[in-house]
C-alpha cells in the first residue's frame, strides 16, 4: 500500500486524540434542493481521486503516517448537524465522514490529513462533481512547513504579545462534552465599511469586536488574546494538500478601550501584515517544525501520546483565549453557487474555550461561535456593541454542539 508522509502539524492532532483540544472541524452546505444519495457517492468517489489524502487511513509504524484504504467509502444519511466527528469507529478507518440529510451536506475532518483550507477545496470540487461540472486538480503533496525549515531566519522583530485571561475571567462548563454553537449573520459590505481603508479584512474587525464583548462581561476587566488562524501557503508562495497554518496570537489591552475602534483594527491589521510577512512565516515555521516535532517524531506510539497529551494540558489554558479561523469568500463557480443557500464553517478550539469560524458567501457573513462559558451574556453584548459600531449583526440560531473530546 503507498504511504504518505505526514509534517508535525499533520501528527500533532493524532498525538492529542481525545483531549480537551481535540478539533474536528465541519465544512457543509445547505442546498436549493433535495440531495440526492446516488449522485453524491459518485461524485464522492472522483473527488478522492483528486485528493489523494482523502483516500488513506492513519497508520502507525514507528512513526504515523497516511496509507492507502482500500475498504469501501460510505456516505452516511443522516441528521447529525450538532455532532463533531472522532474519527475512531465506523467509516471504514477514513479520517473524514461525509454525511447528508435532506438538502444539507456536511464534511468532517480529522486535521490530520488537512487544514480547513483545503477542505473546504475539496468540498468545492465534490459541488462541482455534484453539479456535472469538469474539474482538474493536480495533488499537491509536499508536506506543509517542513521545506521551509531554517534556523539562520531570524525574522523580522514583532512585538510580543501578551497573556490573554485564561480561566480567570469565566467559568467554563465542561461537564457534558458540548458546547454551545451560535449561527450569527450580517452584510459583508457593512462588516467592511467598519474599517475605512481598502484593504479590511474580517480578521482585524471581528476579533477586537469579540474582545470588547468579552471584557464588557467581565467583573475586573483583562487582557484578551486571540489567535488568528494565518494560511501560510499564500506567503510562501507554497501549494499543499498538507496542513499550512499557524496562529497568529494578538492581544487585546485596556488602552485600547478609549481608542476609536477604526485605530484599534488599524493595529490589528498592522500586525498581522508583519506576521505574514515571509521572513516572519519561515521563522514560525522553524519553531514549529522544532517544538512540536520535539513531541511527535518519535518511534514510540505511548509516547507520542503522553507528549501530546501534556502538550495539551498546557496549551488549553494559555496559548490564546479566542480561536478565530476565517475560511474567506466562498466562490464555486456560477453553476454551482447559484445552487448554496447557506453554508457552514464550524469546530470546537484547540486554545481557549471559544472558537470563531467565519465564511462569506454571496455577500453574507457568517460565524459560527462555539463556546463553553457559563456567562450567557457574552454574545447578546458582542451584538450590541457590534451595532453600536454600525454592524447589523443578528443570532440567527444556536443549538449544542458536541465536542470532539471525549
Amino acid at each position: 500500500m503507498k504511504r504518505f508522509e505526514l509534517g508535525v502539524l499533520d501528527v500533532y492532532p493524532i498525538a492529542v486524540m481525545g483531549t480537551a483540544i481535540e478539533d474536528s472541524p465541519t465544512v457543509g452546505v445547505t442546498l436549493d434542493e433535495k440531495v440526492d444519495g446516488v449522485r453524491l457517492e459518485k461524485a464522492l468517489l472522483k473527488a478522492v481521486e483528486l485528493f489523494p489524502l482523502f483516500k488513506t487511513k492513519i497508520v502507525f509504524d514507528k512513526g504515523y503516517f497516511l496509507e492507502e484504504n482500500d475498504k469501501p467509502i460510505l456516505v452516511f444519511n443522516e441528521n447529525d448537524y450538532d455532532k463533531t466527528f472522532t474519527w475512531k469507529t465506523g467509516t471504514n478507518d477514513y479520517p473524514w465522514k461525509l454525511s447528508y440529510f435532506e438538502n444539507r451536506i456536511l464534511l468532517r475532518w480529522c486535521h490530520g490529513i488537512t487544514d480547513g483550507r483545503c477542505a473546504e477545496r475539496f468540498l468545492g470540487t465534490l459541488l462541482n462533481l455534484y453539479y456535472g461540472n469538469d474539474v482538474d486538480i493536480k495533488p499537491e503533496l509536499e508536506l506543509g512547513l517542513e521545506p521551509f525549515f531554517n534556523k539562520n531566519e531570524k525574522g523580522i522583530p514583532q512585538r510580543k504579545q501578551g497573556p490573554g485571561f485564561g480561566k480567570k475571567a469565566f467559568k467554563v462548563d465542561n461537564s457534558k462534552n458540548k458546547v454551545l454553537c451560535h449561527v450569527l449573520k450580517c452584510r459583508t459590505k457593512d462588516l467592511l465599511m467598519l474599517s475605512k481603508r481598502s484593504d479590511a479584512s474580517p480578521a482585524t474587525i471581528i476579533p477586537p469586536l469579540f474582545s470588547k464583548a468579552l471584557r464588557a462581561c467581565m467583573d475586573k476587566k483583562m487582557d484578551v488574546k486571540t489567535g488568528v488562524v494565518v494560511d501560510a501557503r499564500a506567503p510562501l508562495n507554497h501549494k499543499t494538500m498538507h496542513n499550512c497554518i499557524f496562529a497568529k496570537g494578538i492581544t487585546y489591552v485596556d488602552r485600547f478601550d478609549a481608542m476609536d475602534f477604526e485605530l484599534v483594527s488599524t493595529i490589528y491589521r498592522a500586525i498581522l501584515i508583519l506576521a505574514v510577512e515571509r521572513e516572519n512565516v519561515v521563522t514560525e515555521a522553524t519553531n514549529s517544525v522544532s517544538m512540536i516535532g520535539a513531541i511527535v517524531n518519535n518511534k514510540v506510539k505511548w509516547l507520542i501520546k503522553l507528549g501530546g497529551k501534556l502538550c495539551a494540558a498546557f496549551m488549553k489554558d494559555t496559548s490564546s483565549d479566542v480561536t478565530f479561523s476565517y475560511l474567506g469568500k466562498i466562490d464555486y463557480g456560477e453553476e454551482v453557487n447559484k445552487h448554496i443557500k447557506d453554508y457552514t464553517f464550524c469546530s470546537w478550539t484547540d486554545f481557549g474555550y471559544c472558537n470563531i469560524g467565519a465564511t462569506d458567501f454571496d455577500g453574507t457573513f457568517t460565524l459560527m461561535i462555539n463556546e463553553a462559558f457559563e456567562n450567557k451574556d457574552i454574545i447578546p453584548q458582542f451584538i450590541n456593541i457590534s451595532k453600536s459600531l454600525g454592524l447589523d449583526i443578528k443570532e440567527v440560531d444556536s443549538y449544542p454542539y458536541y465536542r470532539a473530546d471525549m
